[in-house]
């Protein structure tokens, strides 16, 4: 006795991981508050990654504080990434989360620009701290922002098209920050970069805030 077995057409692993890209895109295409967490985050990673290129060109030939002193700038990025985390877990809800987004990207362009413009190594360590900070809880909020805004169903390919822009992105913005520096300065492609930053926070401020699907 034979079993007739259908046969099932198999699709490639590349083609259905571009037709889930292509949904994700659909998706937040068609959401105006997604659209402006996506672009922003977009800026975001383009013009914040040329920071871990030219940082330590900036502990050797701008702050003179060599190896030990990057170590403690990195350190206090570290330290306040970690305290946005401390703070956020034991804070029962952020009230105005957009809000609160829109002041944590602001903030992490003021304090690029002010690392540009200081020569003080103390100074910049705590700009540092509250750039940490910034970052810890700008990238919690979004995260738990599209936990709240996008079906199970969806989530994956929604996340799957935020992987695919910042790590595409990043590599870029590497280039660019090293040109930048090459003709310019290293504090100047700072405070470019925190410019751009601060600017898209401020964009972010005029996108329409979603409500939760029920």
């Amino acid at each position: 006795m034979f079993i007739d077995i259908p046969r099932v057409e198999r699709v490639s692993m590349d083609r259905r991981v571009l037709e889930e890209l292509r949904e994700g895109v659909g998706f937040i295409w068609e959401r105006p508050s997604l659209k402006g967490i996506f672009g922003t985050s977009a800026v975001l990673n383009f013009f914040g990654a040329p920071v871990s290129v030219l940082l330590p060109v900036m502990a050797r030939e701008i702050l003179k504080v060599g190896v030990r002193g990057l170590g403690f700038m990195e350190s206090s990025l570290s330290v306040g990434a970690l305290l946005a985390t401390l703070f956020l877990s034991v804070t029962p809800e952020v009230r105005n989360r957009h809000k609160t987004l829109v002041w944590g990207i602001f903030t992490i362009g003021i304090m690029l620009i002010l690392t540009g413009t200081v020569s003080n190594f103390y100074i910049i360590l705590g700009f540092f701290l509250v750039l940490g900070l910034a970052q810890g809880v700008v990238n919690i909020l979004i995260h738990v922002y599209l936990q709240r805004m996008v079906p199970d169903e969806k989530r994956g390919r929604v996340f799957g098209v935020l992987t695919t822009i910042c790590g595409g992105l990043q590599p870029l913005g590497y280039g660019m920050g090293g040109k930048l520096a090459d003709l310019l300065t290293v504090p100047v492609t700072f405070v470019i970069s925190g410019t751009a930053v601060a600017l898209g926070g401020i964009s972010l401020y005029r996108v329409p805030v979603e409500r939760r699907p029920r």
